[in-house]
């Protein structure tokens, strides 16, 4: 994402149920070039419970981040059939990560289709990356 001439990359991730109430926090995650946030942003950070920020050299999900994210996030509300629409990204398509899940099943979505069928990258996680960009 591009904002007064300066590059900014993140990847948000929101859980909505499919009565399109949103669940839990908001997870954020930046990019930051070595990986971790500066003692100085941290100290800047806004600290609220419905947002969780992490980064990355990308400022998109890692491994570790996307595991951080099972455990935290999508095993807790795990307690009736639930499905999940995994971007095709290499560390959120693992099998692994969704091994011995009960009532759950994930399904990928097909790459460079975000603009057709990925609802959320356009018209949710779009508002969100505009409000984030815009107080900076």
């Amino acid at each position: 994402m591009v904002h007064n001439g300066l590059t900014y990359s993140f990847t948000i991730q929101q859980r909505i149920s499919i009565d399109e109430s949103v669940c839990g926090p908001l997870y954020v995650c930046l990019k930051e070039p070595s990986g971790h946030m500066s003692t100085n942003v941290k100290k800047k950070l806004f600290n609220t419970k419905n947002i969780v920020l992490t980064c990355s050299k990308s400022g998109k999900l890692t491994s570790s981040l996307i595991t951080y994210w099972r455990v935290h996030f999508l095993i807790p509300i795990i307690k009736s059939k639930t499905l999940l629409l995994v971007n095709s990204l290499p560390h959120q398509t693992n099998p692994d990560l969704y091994k011995n899940l009960k009532n759950f099943t994930y399904r990928l979505i097909s790459p460079k289709t975000t603009l057709i069928i990925q609802s959320l990258d356009v018209y949710y996680n779009r508002q969100h990356k505009k409000n984030l960009t815009s107080n900076i």
